[in-house]
């Protein structure tokens, strides 16, 4: 769960850092196109006011004149380059304002979405140590009644022997001793039945 949450918030992360770069650089076009206008304060309305009269060689004005029509011609082409820029002007500041407010939300959503993955975790991270101290609370009694079972044994092993030490009025070792002796008695009485069985049942087959 927490991975998946990780993945998402690098992807917003990502998502988040194309829109700063994006903005950035609508704020600078929009910074060259303002420069560009203020630059040229008598283009936009794409009128001819400021162009001056031409006028031929006696002074008088030549409003006729081929090389006036031909600057009447780039002054309109250049008012209405201009009126389109400043279209687009204004549309990349409205495009920057509705990134900004977008980086904005962005923001304020990774900030929620980082706190609640956080406090997720501390959360886990809580739960994880409480079972961790349970279970080494559990191990730490096992190991003393494992120790105390342990004593326990040594202290019956101990009034065993005591008991049959003042029954028998002999020590363990003798004891242990005959029983060792018994124990090999009945091993040679029981060869010596399996040796006659197998006699027989050699006769028996002959």
């Amino acid at each position: 769960m927490v991975a998946a949450q990780n993945t998402d918030l690098q992807r917003v992360w990502r998502l988040v850092q194309e829109l700063s770069a994006q903005l950035s650089a609508n704020q600078q076009e929009t910074e060259r196109l303002r420069r560009h206008i203020e630059l040229n304060p008598s283009y936009g309305s794409g009128s001819l006011n400021g162009l001056p009269a031409g006028r031929d060689k006696t002074g008088t004005v030549d409003g006729d004149g081929d090389a006036y029509r031909n600057l009447r011609r780039a002054y309109t082409a250049l008012a209405d380059d201009n009126v389109a820029l400043k279209a687009e002007s204004d549309a990349l500041s409205r495009l920057c304002a509705e990134y900004e407010l977008g980086l904005t939300r962005a923001m304020d959503q990774i900030r929620t979405h980082q706190h609640e993955v956080t406090a997720s975790t501390i959360e886990l991270h809580r739960n994880y140590s409480s079972i961790i101290d349970g279970k080494n609370a559990q191990n730490a009694a096992l190991a003393r009644d494992a120790v105390d079972v342990q004593g326990q044994i040594v202290s019956l092993n101990r009034y065993v022997r005591e008991a049959l030490h003042e029954q028998t009025d002999v020590g363990a070792e003798t004891i242990i001793e005959t029983l060792v002796q018994e124990n090999a008695a009945l091993r040679d009485r029981l060869h010596e039945t399996e040796a006659r069985l197998d006699a027989f049942l050699t006769l028996g087959n002959a």
